[in-house]
């Protein structure tokens, strides 16, 4: 009997590797986002929100989509220009799970879509107000780690990218590359 119990534990043992690796069907995830914005050799600080939902086609491959928000206003007192940055990224693209899903998962992605920004700078100082507006191709490639809580939550504990986008081209700025940094809540559903 001892052994049968002993065979019994042996084999439990040996399975919960196996359903500690199940690998969620869709993982949404939502949280802060921070991008640092080079418009012309001028750097700004834009915070938001990143949204994405990624669909696992195995244990290593998903697809995601990917959205963003991110906000600026400065007046002067703040020591830069009065006025409103709002810049908005629509992306999708393939994320690797390079060693599956476990307590710590891995992630690396490359995204691409569309990108707006919307700018606005009131009158002042005898110039009159500007609004500049623009959409245009984006990509982000970059990766990241999940730290497991429960089986249906894990906290995204970093994420980083780096993002071009290539915006007011057709004004005379060159394509404006960036270092943008996410974190935040993953829910994991399906098995």
């Amino acid at each position: 009997m001892r052994k049968l119990v002993g065979l019994v534990a042996l084999f439990v043992s040996f399975t919960l590797p196996a359903i500690a690796q199940n690998t969620p069907k869709l993982e949404v995830f939502g949280g802060y986002q921070y991008l640092h914005f080079d418009l012309s050799g001028s750097t700004l600080n834009v915070n938001g929100f990143d949204a994405s939902a990624t669909y696992n086609f195995d244990r290593w491959l998903g697809m995601t989509a990917d959205v963003g928000g991110l906000y600026n206003s400065s007046t002067p007192n703040a020591g830069g220009p009065n006025g409103t940055t709002h810049i908005y990224t629509y992306m999708f693209g393939p994320t690797i799970y390079p060693f599956g899903h476990h307590r710590i998962t891995l992630f690396v992605h490359g995204l691409a879509g569309d990108g707006h920004i919307h700018i606005f700078l009131p009158a002042g100082g005898g110039n009159p107000s500007l609004t500049l507006t623009d959409t245009s191709f984006t990509y982000a490639a970059g990766g990241g780690f999940d730290a497991t809580i429960t089986r249906h939550i894990a906290v995204r504990l970093f994420q980083g990218d780096y993002e071009q986008t290539q915006f007011l081209q057709d004004d005379g700025f060159p394509a404006q590359k960036n270092i943008r940094i996410a974190a935040g809540i993953v829910f994991r559903l399906g098995r």
